[in-house]
């Protein structure tokens, strides 16, 4: 099988997925959890803070994997 990603590639595509989802995630979880209020900017930083470095690592090392999983469940099947 080709290689899907190289490690330049994973690394480009990891720092912008996590990124667009942590700062979704944490926005929208901040803002349902916590008061509306001006502070509300504060909060989602500092959720953002924490979130981002793991749904990096995590990211990293599962796309690749989610990546393959997906062309395999996308082949077609002979009987």
């Amino acid at each position: 099988m080709k290689a899907l990603f190289t490690n330049k590639t994973a690394l480009v595509q990891s720092l912008i997925t996590t990124f667009i989802m942590s700062v979704i995630m944490s926005g929208l979880i901040t803002a349902l959890n916590t008061p509306i209020d001006v502070a509300l900017f504060g909060r989602w930083f500092d959720s953002f803070l924490v979130a981002w470095p793991i749904a990096f690592v995590v990211g990293f090392f599962v796309m690749p994997q989610s990546a393959k999983l997906t062309q395999w469940l996308l082949e077609p099947k002979t009987a």
